[in-house]
């Protein structure tokens, strides 16, 4: 089958789970048979080390042009209801996502978004011979004739609207938009989908999950082309948060936590920018600037230099307040090191028994796995091997075993259809 991926994830600046969600299901695709189509619209500059989609960008790109309001909503409107897809021939690079084809609406997913927004209505498109359409997050786009499959990685929007910048009133006209729309809906753990069904009401074999994997680099040795770990730092012996400083990630009380603990051991923060953050970010540039060492504050790393920092520590500190899947826990376990996860969201699925689970508004219990971690190395062995083996339930193989059952459910239903 010829199944067509939006680019919109593709190209955030430093990834994010999404990303990672969206690479592995292009390439897993593959893997099951499949022959992937991209659709770009203009929502980049670059797309990491994609040079095939970056050389059709850097043309396109040059089209761009400053619009008036009244111009801009008239864009809105024609790319809503008369939008113009254009098929763009490009040659694969031998490393670049196994990509067959690609299409392009000049600035598409913006419009869509703005069309939906102003006029309830879904952008439809018509591009001849897919079979499969998959959205890799929640938007207001389809494909006439073909199977639309949207992948809605959690409803945090709605069950605490606070964690999340979007309009969360407007997230829940289009989630329920897309219940009506949709053949099936994906996502990627037991916890998403028991949200999502009970939201929407919707029927328990429309919502499938999935599960979802991580970058290959994550289950072999530490990259060697890197930095082994920054300067001033020893081999398992500091603690690691890693992720965007923002709401649910629960920085503050990590902070507290460790600062209460007295641990011998640093606390590093590989952080980037949030949003609504801006009381915890001056406790992250006290605690950093105290003189002591404590904590030291890493803004970005390369993939290959994240992967060492991670398998280098002595464990992950990862008590969110919720996520739909939980990647950081994963990544770590993977990598042969211990997580501190919390009871809330999926962690406890992802995690299982693997880990320390700690309720993420105690700053004791959080406190108390610090200090165990610290002081009890046979729970570390046991938490290490326990890693491991949990992650193999996430692994490549068992993920795209996962999406290939998923992928057959659309194929029945489209042979119904024709």
């Amino acid at each position: 089958m010829r199944i067509l991926v939006d680019s919109l994830n593709l190209s955030l600046p430093f990834g994010t789970g999404i990303t990672t969600y969206t690479n592995n299901f292009i390439t897993n695709s593959v893997e099951c048979g499949h022959e992937i189509d991209i659709l770009l619209g203009n929502n980049t500059s670059h797309f990491g080390n994609c040079s095939s989609l970056n050389e059709i960008l850097f043309f396109s790109n040059k089209k761009k042009s400053t619009l008036g309001p009244i111009q801009r909503f008239y864009r809105e409107i024609k790319t809503c209801f008369a939008p113009r897809v254009n098929e763009i021939s490009f040659v694969r690079s031998q490393n670049d996502l196994p990509i067959n084809h690609a299409w392009h609406i000049r600035q598409l997913y913006r419009s869509a978004m703005a069309a939906f927004k102003h006029f309830g209505r879904f952008t439809e498109l018509d591009i001849p011979g897919i079979d499969i359409a998959h959205w890799t997050s929640a938007m207001p786009i389809c494909i006439r004739n073909a199977i639309n499959v949207y992948t809605i990685h959690d409803i945090v929007p709605l069950l605490y609207p606070e964690f999340v910048l979007n309009n969360h009133l407007l997230y829940k006209k289009l989630i329920f938009s897309i219940d009506k729309k949709s053949d099936f809906i994906l996502t990627v753990s037991e916890n998403s989908r028991k949200d999502i069904i009970s939201i929407l009401g919707c029927d328990n074999s429309k919502v499938i999950n999935t599960y979802q994997s991580i970058e290959n680099g994550f289950w072999n040795k530490p990259f060697k082309n890197g930095k082994e770990i920054p300067e001033g730092l020893e081999e398992k012996k500091y603690f690691l948060f890693f992720g965007a400083v923002e709401p649910k990630k629960n920085i503050a009380r990590i902070i507290a936590a460790h600062k209460e603990s007295k641990t011998k051991l640093p606390l590093v923060l590989v952080v980037s920018q949030g949003w609504g953050c801006d009381d915890v970010w001056e406790e992250i540039n006290n605690y950093s600037n105290d003189g002591s060492r404590r904590c030291i504050v890493i803004k970005y790393l390369q993939r290959d230099d994240l992967i060492n920092i991670i398998s280098h520590a002595k464990a992950l500190i990862f008590p969110s307040l919720y996520e739909g899947f939980g990647l950081p826990a994963l990544e770590a376990m993977a990598l042969g090191t211990p997580v501190v996860g919390s009871t809330e969201g999926s962690l406890p699925e992802i995690i299982g028994q693997a880990g320390i689970l700690v309720n993420p508004l105690s700053v004791e219990e959080l406190k108390n796995a610090i200090i165990q971690l610290e002081y009890n190395p046979e729970l570390t062995k046991k938490l290490i091997q326990a890693g491991k083996d949990r992650a193999i339930f996430f692994s490549n193989s068992a993920y795209c075993k996962r999406l290939s059952s998923a992928l057959d459910l659309c194929s029945a239903k489209l042979h119904k259809l024709k």
